[in-house]
């Protein structure tokens, strides 16, 4: 992952040397999500409810630790992903919104006479 989004970075001209430490913690971040996310198609119940046997109802529920620790990773690689600029709004924010690529007329015709004229 770590390779990965160095290269999104790179490829947007907004990777910087001291991106580094940022781009590691993304990527450990991922790792944890990811086997997070593995054990909880293990886990029939994510969500632990507590029974209270004295009046015989539930006091609370919490996530499993799995589902715990996939929603925290899960905001941290969002705050990362604005940091990094790898969602399409962040990027607007960051100054990198869509070019639109304008073809001029001539340069079309000139390419299609060329074309014609190597068949």
């Amino acid at each position: 992952m770590f390779l990965q989004v160095a290269k999104w970075a790179q490829d947007m001209g907004t990777l910087a040397v001291s991106d580094t430490e940022v781009i590691a913690r993304y990527a450990a971040i991922w790792d944890r999500f990811v086997t997070a996310e593995e054990e909880l198609k293990e886990i029939v119940e994510p969500m632990i409810e507590v029974f209270d046997p004295k009046n015989g109802s539930y006091k609370f529920s919490r996530p499993c630790g799995a589902l715990a620790l996939s929603n925290s990773c899960h905001e941290q690689l969002r705050q990362l992903e604005t940091v990094l600029g790898l969602t399409p709004a962040d990027r607007t924010r960051l100054g990198m919104g869509a070019i639109e690529k304008v073809v001029d007329p001539v340069d079309m015709l000139l390419k299609k006479a060329a074309e014609m004229k190597g068949r």
